[in-house]
């Protein structure tokens, strides 16, 4: 079994008698939809990711995302009004089309797990050896998930814990819930 359930993990986990130190970060993003911005406009907008020091910007069809800073809330995915004010007046940096469009962009909130030490926690439970985890990337998560799900994958194929460093170039093992979690 594999559990993978972003920021409810602890919660999964507990019912289990683990404690796994993951939090939810509350992530804010603001969706732009391009087709509202006259045809003279359309080039202004970004056609790949960029990446600003505390603004990510990606083109996902009709629409640019702009994902942004973090907080801690407990489990709301409520916008703070004064941080949903700051993403639009970041994004509305990025280029006149879009200072027009961001003051009405849709902003909306998820959760991102983020573990203590902000690395994944990923790899079987020493307390049941058939429990693996894979979970923690917080807002690095878009840019590990295929690597994490393919350690994860090895891992259950092959039956082990975590491979050797051999397999992957770097210690695995730094990944495990071993050590990082109490029962």
């Amino acid at each position: 079994v594999v559990l993978a359930a972003g920021s409810w993990t602890p919660y999964l986990c507990w019912r289990l008698g683990l404690f796994v130190p993951i939090y939810p970060m509350k992530g804010y993003t603001a969706a732009v939809d391009v087709r509202a911005a006259a045809p003279s406009e359309q080039a202004e907008f970004p056609q790949r990711t960029i990446c600003f020091p505390d603004l990510f910007i990606t083109r996902l069809g009709h629409q640019v995302r702009l994902s942004a800073f973090g907080e801690f809330d407990g489990f709301s995915t409520k916008p703070r009004a004064d941080l949903e004010q700051r993403l639009r007046m970041q994004s509305q940096s990025v280029s006149p089309a879009m200072a027009k469009l961001a003051p009405t962009a849709p902003v909306a909130c998820g959760l991102r797990p983020l573990s203590a030490d902000g690395c994944i926690i990923s790899g079987r439970t020493d307390e049941y050896a058939n429990l693996y985890l894979s979970v923690g990337p917080g807002h690095n998560g878009w840019k590990t998930a295929a690597g994490a799900g393919a350690l994860i994958a090895r891992w259950v194929e092959q039956g082990t814990g975590v491979p050797s460093t051999a397999d992957w170039g770097f210690k695995a093992e730094l990944l495990s819930p071993r050590g990082r979690g109490k029962p």
